[in-house]
C-alpha cells in the first residue's frame, strides 16, 4: 500500500502544478492602438490603457472607478464634428503628461524617443494637448512609475456621421517599473 501512495502523491503534485491558466506577461514596452470610439448601449464606455498592467481596460461613464493610466477622448467642434483626440488620466492619478517634443518625421521622433533616458523633475499636465503623430511624452502613473511614449499615428475614422466619427491613436511606450526616472 505504501508503494502505491508515493507514486500517487507524485502524480497529484504534477497535476496540481499544471495549470490551464496561462499567465499573460506584463510588458515593459509595447505598441498599442487606442480609440475614442464609444461602445455599449445604455452605459457607454471606451477602452483606456493601463501601463501598469500592460492591457486595455474598460472605462465606463459616468462610473470611472476602473484603473486606467490613460483614457482617450475625442475633441469636437461646436457642430459636433471630430477634429482630434487627447489623453487624460483617471481621478486616482494626481500626475499627468509632459510633452517633451513634437517632430516632423517618424525618424526624428524615434531618435529622440530612444535618446530620452531620464525623466527630469517636470510640470505635469492633464489632459494632453491635441495628439499628433511624432509627439513624445513622459507620463507618471498612479503607482509613481515613469513612462515615455511616442505617438506614431493618429487617424480620424469616418463613420458617415460627423458627430459619431472617432479617433484611433497608436503609441509606442516604455515603462520603468522600479519608480526610478530612468526610461
Amino acid at each position: 500500500m505504501k508503494k502505491l501512495l508515493f507514486p500517487l502523491f507524485l502524480l497529484l503534485v504534477f497535476l496540481a502544478s499544471c495549470s490551464s491558466k496561462k499567465e499573460i506577461p506584463v510588458l515593459n514596452e509595447d505598441t498599442v492602438t487606442l480609440s475614442t470610439e464609444f461602445f455599449g448601449a445604455s452605459v457607454y464606455y471606451v477602452y483606456g490603457y493601463s501601463f501598469e498592467q500592460s492591457k486595455k481596460v474598460t472605462v465606463s461613464f459616468p462610473d470611472t472607478r476602473q484603473v486606467a493610466d490613460i483614457v482617450p477622448s475625442r475633441l469636437q467642434q461646436p457642430d459636433g464634428s471630430v477634429i482630434g483626440a487627447q489623453f487624460s488620466t483617471m481621478g486616482n492619478n494626481p500626475n499627468g503628461f509632459n510633452l517633451k517634443g513634437s517632430f516632423s518625421t517618424l525618424q526624428e521622433a524615434t531618435d529622440f524617443y530612444h535618446s530620452l533616458t531620464t525623466v527630469e523633475d517636470t510640470t505635469w499636465n492633464n489632459p494632453t494637448d491635441m495628439l499628433a503623430p511624432f509627439q513624445v511624452y513622459v507620463f507618471k502613473t498612479y503607482k509613481e512609475n515613469f513612462v515615455k511614449f511616442m505617438v506614431t499615428n493618429v487617424n480620424i475614422v469616418n463613420t458617415g456621421t460627423p458627430s459619431e466619427n472617432y479617433v484611433e491613436i497608436e503609441i509606442t511606450y516604455f515603462i520603468q517599473r522600479d519608480g526610478s526616472p530612468n526610461v
